[in-house]
């Protein structure tokens, strides 16, 4: 991955890696892209996995056993309690995922992207745009050397 795009842009060494760490685990990671969301925690089957979360952060990712799991997205403990997003998530063993809690018009949303980018051709850079701007249509990106991402709705990734 590229470029996280659309809020604002991540330079690829600033992401952290999503491969698994163990053979047959998934691996989720959690952006928070919501400008109003407040500190988030998010939860998978009732048990913390990302803490505290700040707008604009992109947590590191955790492996998990594959199969589905209960996500609960909401503000972080000690604040008025109140869910984000509320949902069930399956992962496949070796798969990588993100969860980006997002907002439109004061109304929260979760994007569950797939991290399986296709690799760039020898000696070439990859982009990838994930459009998490609810208050923006359709986007796409376009290098001034030539060569653009199709145009990608909210909560979809190039």
């Amino acid at each position: 991955m590229g470029l996280l795009a659309a809020l604002w842009s991540v330079p690829a060494s600033r992401l952290p890696t999503a491969a698994p760490q163990q053979g047959g685990q998934a691996s989720v990671r959690f952006v928070h892209a919501a400008p109003h969301g407040a500190l988030t925690d998010v939860n998978f089957d009732g048990s913390p996995a990302f803490d505290d979360v700040d707008y604009k952060m992109i947590e590191a990712p955790i492996d998990v056993a594959p199969g589905t799991f209960e996500v609960d997205v909401r503000r972080a403990l000690g604040q008025r309690l109140r869910y984000f997003s509320r949902y069930d998530l399956t992962v496949a063993a070796d798969e990588r995922w993100t969860i980006v809690l997002t907002d439109r018009s004061g109304t929260y949303y979760h994007a569950d992207i797939e991290d399986d980018p296709p690799a760039p051709p020898a000696g070439r850079a990859a982009v990838r745009l994930v459009h998490v701007s609810g208050d923006a249509g359709l986007v796409k990106l376009r290098a001034q050397a030539g060569g653009q991402t199709p145009s990608v709705s909210y909560r979809s990734a190039s």
